[in-house]
This record gives structure tokens, C-alpha cells and sequence, in this order.
């Protein structure tokens, strides 16, 4: 099916160029399928009404760049659509948002070749060949507004995910597999029960990785049959087109790990449930799952829809020092994601500036004059999370069963049967999704440390001091969550990056001001401080008029959809000289040292 869906935008594409060159991106994609039924009553779809979606994304910072551009043939007009969205997008806060708006697609003048197939045939090698030509991708550039060579620089790839137009409840609809499963959930299973082979077998199985990227694995599950909808969320529907190799996916410090945590941090690690049963885990069941994490044992009662499956987590405190953990989890009933895990404990330690000197030189350069502000790095984040659990119900079916016994007859009276049964309920589960989300905001505020004698506040510019004195920084963060308080950390660690190092090599890591609702985070006790003072000092050279602007990375705060990390930013004004300025001279005492 991935094939398919990669051939058709391949083709649509190739029909609008007067000719290709040799390939210029590498497609990493595969495909597979099956099988269809025949549609019943208001609910159906018919072969060739597909398309794709494209959206160009930054490899290092796993984010869109461009709006997302849908490609098909078909004329239908379409009733329900949702706002644009990228696969990237929905994983990093999974949400749906119905359109307003009228839906709009590109087509060519040749038309697309089928990307859905009914019967899971796939021509992958085209598809391949195809995407990965020059004219292919300079007709995708020219659709969503981004310059070619800037594109094939390495530092991006395209994103490709299959597009379903079909009849739901008698409404025509478009989605994308992500989408499908998504809206799945919103109607409890009805979506799947309806449309099953088309939007949870040929829609996610026309698309997915050969090898893992953009954070999603390579798919090594079934390449046919009915996809739960967290697969299909987590690993399907998707292709991409690169422009560099694919790095390998380490953590830091070498070798692998499946999670990598901080010493002395609240962390939760999350695994996959699914039912192979084909018939659910239901409460009747009383299945449960069991983590064993350095001695400790946790476990949690789960259920889970025929067919489908159910994250499932754990929140724990990580060791004091760093080492590797490795956790074990068995489950009474379904199949595990994973049944062993290894959690590297990293130390977070910071890097301290130097002491500043009036003989520091300028980062490469001779003069203030020639000191330029380095541009604020635009830094990856994510400040949403959505996961859930299903809830399960029980419909009840109250049926007669019949117990008929003879009651004999008298000369005046003819016999009869007498029913003496009862009532039985033969009922069934069904299950509710529900579905929880975390938010993240964090503010800074950055201010000349208490001992600056001549600081002042404009009313609208902020503060203003001379260089060579210090900063202070507090950043207060929000963790908002409809989840339980189990399901969710508030932040734990914040670290500061300055202007003079380029926000990069040196780093000051901050400490805990106040817990509770919104934790606050200030600087640590300078080491060159001799007054014990919680400040950064600023460069004495640092050019008048000029901004310094620390970059505040908010982190560590975890819950089952994934870690959640901001960035923060305030600045001071450096104007008027330097701590130098204010030094006095006193007869008979010689120089005072300035603050």
C-alpha cells in the first residue's frame, strides 16, 4: 500500500516535469497490503480515490518547515477534513481539528497512479526510483514554497504520508492514516468497524520505513491485516525522501539504550499491550502487566478492544548515580512491545564558564566594533503530549432463557406448559477511549544581579547595565495535565546558555527555588563570586548597546506520551561601559574593586 501511495504522487509528479535527472534523494519506504470487502450501506471506498500528503521537515530538529501540500486525481467533494497536520505534528500532541475551511488538493495534468491498492500489490522499486528523482522533487519544492538547493543541503527530508478518500456514515471524507486512527478513537471503534481493510490495513501499510527517522522506527510488524491504532499512530503511514545518510539513532555517551534518563529524576517509561487474540482483554480477564525495575516491582491492571492495543506506564525515581538499568516486563495476556528495556542513567553536570577577565579576548575577534550578536538558535521542542486508556462498560443483553415444565391437567382443567426460566444476561464489554494530554510553559526573567550599583529599568526597554557585572536568571515553569498526578512530571531541570560562547560549550545548570504548582528555578551559587552571589558575569568587553540574552532549555518533564523540553529567553541591555566606569578613587585609600 505504501508503495502504491509513493508511486501515485511519484507518477503525478513525473507528468508534470518535461524531464528528470538522475536521482538526487533517497526514498526509504515500503509497502504492503491486502485484501478488501465489499462496502456496506453509507460506508464505503472505491479504488483510486487516494493521495498523498508532503511536508518538508528539518532533520535536526524533527519540525516542519512548510505547510503540509495534499496531491491527488479525484473531483469529490469533500464534507470532513481536518486542519493540515503532519504526521510530526500529531505524534508531538495528538489532536484533531475538523476544517472549516474547503479542502484543497493539487493535481497534475496526467493523472497519479493508484497509491491504495485493493488487492496490497505494490511496485516499490518505482516508487523509489521515481521519488528519488531531481524533477520529482523540484515540482514538490515549487508546491509548498521551499527553495530546491536549500532542500538537498542534508539538513532536510520530505515527508510523505498516504491519503484516503472515502463514504463514513454517508459523508465523504478525507484523512490521512495518522488521521484515521486518530479519528477512530474519537468514535470508539466505529471508524474500524466500518472501514477496517481500508483505513486500518491498505491506508497505513501503503507507506512505512525501511529504516527508522524523524523519530519513528522501521516497521518489522505484519505487512498485512487490521493495524491497532497506536501502530498505526507510532509507525505507519509514512515514508520520507533524504538528502544525507541516515545517522545512526545512539544516545549519548555510546551504545544504544531505549531510554535515556538523568541521575535523581522523577521519569516514566511507557510499553506497548496488544490483543492477538482477536477477541480483547477484558476485565472478566483480570489481566495485568509487571515492570521490575532495579529491584522494585510495579504493576498495573490493563484491558484492552479485540484487536487493538493499550499503552501502558510507570512512573519511577532513577537511581543517584549513572549507570545502565535494565527493565523486565511480562504481561499476563497480548503481546509486549517489549519485554526488556535498557534505561541509561546520564549525569547532568554543567560546563562553567571560565572566570571572566578584563584580558578575555573576544571570541575571534580584536575589537567590540567587530563583535557581532550571535542569531538565537532556533532550538527543537515539544510542548504538548496526548496518551490514554480505554475504559471499559458493559452492555448489557438481558435474554429469556425458557425452563417449560408439564403441569397436569384435572377433570375440569386441560394441562399446560408452565415457563419457569429466567432472565440472563448476555451482555458484552465495549470500551471508551480516554484521553489525557500534558502542557509545558516556562517564563524567564533576567535581571542585573542585586550588587549592580548603577542597573536602571526603562518602562518599556527593560533593564539597562554596564558589562562585566552580573545577571541573574529565574525561570518559572507550568506543567498542566488532565491526567492523574502519577501520569505526569513537573519540570526538573532548567540549563542556561550564553551569548559570548555562541549558546554553545559553556553552560550554567540552575537549581530549585520553589516546588509545588509552578516550580522555579534560579541560578546556583557562582563559584568566581567572592559574595557567594547567584549570578553570571557578563564579558567586560561586551559591546554597548547590545543585547544579552541567556537561552534557558526547560526540561525532564515526562509522561507516557514522551518527554516534554522547551526553550526560554529574557535579556538585559549592555550600554554605558563597563564595571570599570564605576570604579572611584578615594584619597588616601586607593582603589576600590568594583562589585
Amino acid at each position: 500500500m505504501k508503495r502504491i501511495l509513493a508511486l501515485l504522487i511519484a507518477l503525478s509528479l513525473l507528468f508534470s516535469s518535461a524531464a528528470y535527472a538522475d536521482g538526487a534523494g533517497d526514498v526509504n519506504v515500503d509497502a504492503g497490503g491486502g485484501g478488501m470487502d465489499a462496502a456496506q450501506g453509507g460506508n464505503s471506498w472505491s479504488p483510486g480515490n487516494d493521495g498523498v500528503r508532503v511536508t518538508i521537515v528539518k532533520e535536526s530538529t524533527k519540525r516542519p518547515v512548510t505547510v503540509s501540500v495534499d496531491f491527488a486525481n479525484n473531483d469529490n467533494d469533500i464534507d470532513i477534513h481536518f486542519v493540515k497536520k503532519c504526521k510530526v505534528r500529531y505524534v508531538s500532541a495528538q489532536s484533531l481539528i475538523v476544517s472549516t475551511e474547503k479542502y484543497k488538493k493539487y493535481s497534475f495534468a496526467n493523472p497519479i497512479p493508484r497509491i491504495i491498492s485493493p488487492d496490497g500489490s505494490t511496485n516499490i522499486a518505482a516508487i523509489k526510483t521515481y521519488f528519488g528523482q531531481e524533477g520529482t522533487i523540484q515540482d514538490i519544492c515549487g508546491q509548498v514554497g521551499f527553495n530546491f538547493n536549500e532542500l538537498i543541503s542534508g539538513q532536510y527530508v520530505i515527508l510523505l504520508e498516504p491519503i484516503i478518500y472515502l463514504k463514513y456514515n454517508g459523508v465523504m471524507c478525507a484523512m490521512s492514516a495518522t488521521e484515521a486512527a486518530l479519528f477512530d478513537r474519537l468514535t470508539n471503534g466505529d471508524l474500524k468497524a466500518k472501514m477496517g481493510l481500508a483505513t486500518h490495513q491498505n491506508l497505513p501499510l501503503a507507506m512505512f520505513l525501511e529504516q527508522a527517522e524523524l523519530g519513528f522506527p522501521a516497521w518489522s510488524g505484519a505487512t498485512s491485516g487490521i493495524q491497532s491504532d497506536s501502530d498505526i499512530i507510532q509507525a505507519l503511514g509514512l515514508g520520507t525522501i533524504r538528502f544525507s545518510e541516515i545517522p545512526p539513532e545512539e544516545t549519548p555517551g555510546g551504545g544504544s539504550a531505549d531510554y535515556t534518563y538523568h541521575t535523581d529524576t522523577d521519569v516514566i517509561t511507557t510499553v506497548e499491550v496488544y490483543d492477538t487474540s482477536g477477541e480483547g482483554i477484558s476485565p472478566d480477564d483480570n489481566a495485568s502487566i509487571t515492570f521490575r525495575i532495579g529491584g522494585n516491582t510495579y504493576r498495573k491492571p490493563f484491558v484492552t478492544p479485540p484487536g487493538d492495543s493499550t499503552p501502558l506506564w510507570i512512573k519511577w525515581h532513577t537511581p543517584s548515580a549513572p549507570q545502565d538499568i535494565e527493565i523486565t516486563v511480562s504481561t499476563t495476556a497480548g503481546r509486549l512491545s517489549a519485554s526488556s528495556i535498557t534505561a541509561r542513567i546520564a549525569s547532568l553536570e554543567e560546563n562553567t564558564p571560565p572566570d571572566p577577565t578584563p584580558r578575555d579576548p573576544i571570541p575571534g575577534l580584536d575589537t567590540p566594533e567587530r563583535f557581532r550578536l550571535p542569531r538565537l538558535p532556533s532550538q527543537p521542542e515539544k510542548k504538548t503530549a496526548t496518551w490514554g486508556e480505554w475504559i471499559p462498560w458493559w452492555q448489557e443483553n438481558l435474554v429469556w432463557i425458557s425452563d417449560l415444565e408439564w403441569v397436569e391437567g384435572t377433570e375440569t382443567e386441560p394441562g399446560y406448559w408452565e415457563d419457569n426460566g429466567h432472565y440472563e444476561d448476555k451482555g458484552w464489554w465495549e470500551y471508551d477511549w480516554q484521553s489525557y494530554s500534558a502542557s509545558l510553559r516556562a517564563e524567564a526573567v533576567v535581571t542585573p544581579a542585586d550588587e549592580v550599583p548603577t542597573a536602571y529599568r526603562h518602562v518599556y526597554n527593560g533593564w539597562t547595565m554596564k558589562s562585566g557585572y552580573g545577571i541573574n536568571i529565574q525561570v518559572t515553569t507550568t506543567t498542566s495535565s488532565s491526567g492523574r498526578s502519577d501520569d505526569y512530571t513537573k519540570a526538573q531541570n532548567v540549563m542556561a546558555f550564553f551569548p559570548e560562547f555562541e549558546y554553545q560549550t559553556y553552560n550554567r545548570l540552575l537549581e530549585h527555588r520553589t516546588e509545588g504548582i509552578r516550580p522555579a528555578f534560579q541560578l546556583r551559587v557562582n563559584e568566581w563570586s567572592w559574595a557567594g552571589a547567584r549570578s553570571h558575569y557578563t564579558p567586560y568587553w561586551y559591546p554597548d548597546e547590545m543585547r544579552y540574552e541567556p537561552q534557558m532549555a526547560v526540561f525532564d518533564v515526562w509522561t507516557p506520551g514522551g518527554q516534554l523540553y522547551c526553550w526560554v529567553t529574557d535579556h538585559v541591555t549592555i550600554d554605558d561601559g563597563s564595571v570599570y566606569d564605576d570604579w572611584n578613587v578615594v584619597p588616601g585609600l586607593g582603589d576600590h574593586e568594583p562589585f
